[in-house]
């Protein structure tokens, strides 16, 4: 994991709570109805992160790891035509410096329920599966316009790749929690080889000062950081 040092002068904090949310009961997608596709200008946004890339803003990025984000579906509606992406840098090649914008590295999978297990191993079978993105389209992936998401209701995305095949830097938090209705979670590559399985993101020590004497800042126990990203989609039935 690559992170860098931020210096801050005033701290926001964030309490990863998700009130009123109920947990999901997995859709089979062979149930799923035909829904039209909806042009991309029409989508809104579902939800994302707060904040954006700033030294102070206790944001670093994480280079070829496997992230996963839970979110929290707001309001009472349904939403499909859905569109998901991570915010960062990717290199077009080798001898070009990356560009900054909008992600979507390998495979998206939606659940229903948390995943601790390995990236290789997400797939239809696993528990809590509701859909795996077709494709990705202008750094977002793409699901078929029937994989519908309820409101108030929690969901977990995980992506996957195969071992040394991506080169790519999210953005993400370090310190902070920044999205209180959700976690990152993060299974590290190794170089290429076999990653780690997945685990919650939690909030680390970030230094404030180099004094002398070093100061740091000490996130709350049980504070877990999150991924930038954007989750868009049309209002069910509109």
């Amino acid at each position: 994991m690559r992170c860098r040092l931020g210096f801050v002068g005033t701290l926001v904090l964030g309490t990863a709570c998700g009130n009123g949310v109920t947990t999901p009961t997995s859709t089979s997608p062979s149930n799923l109805v035909d829904v039209p596709s909806v042009p991309v200008a029409a989508l809104v946004a579902i939800a994302e992160s707060s904040t954006i890339e700033q030294a102070g803003s206790g944001q670093t990025g994480t280079s070829n790891n496997y992230l996963g984000q839970s979110i929290t579906v707001p309001g009472t509606g349904s939403y499909n035509n859905l569109r998901f992406n991570w915010e960062g840098r990717s290199p077009t090649s080798p001898t070009v410096p990356a560009t900054g914008g909008p992600l979507a590295v390998g495979d998206l999978f939606i659940l229903t329920q948390e995943y601790l297990g390995l990236p290789a191993n997400l797939g239809t079978s696993t528990a809590g599966f509701l859909a795996q993105s077709q494709r990705a389209d202008q750094g977002q992936y793409v699901f078929a316009p029937s994989v519908t998401l309820k409101g108030r209701t929690r969901y977990w995305f995980y992506m996957y790749y195969a071992p040394g095949t991506a080169r790519f830097s999210p953005i993400t938090g370090f310190s902070e929690d920044t999205y209180s209705d959700g976690d990152m979670y993060i299974a590290p590559e190794l170089g290429g080889f076999s990653p780690l399985p997945f685990r919650k993101a939690a909030a680390s020590l970030r230094v404030i000062s180099f004094g002398p004497p070093i100061v740091y800042y000490t996130p709350p126990p049980g504070t877990y950081v999150d991924a930038n990203f954007k989750l868009m989609g049309a209002l069910a039935g509109q």
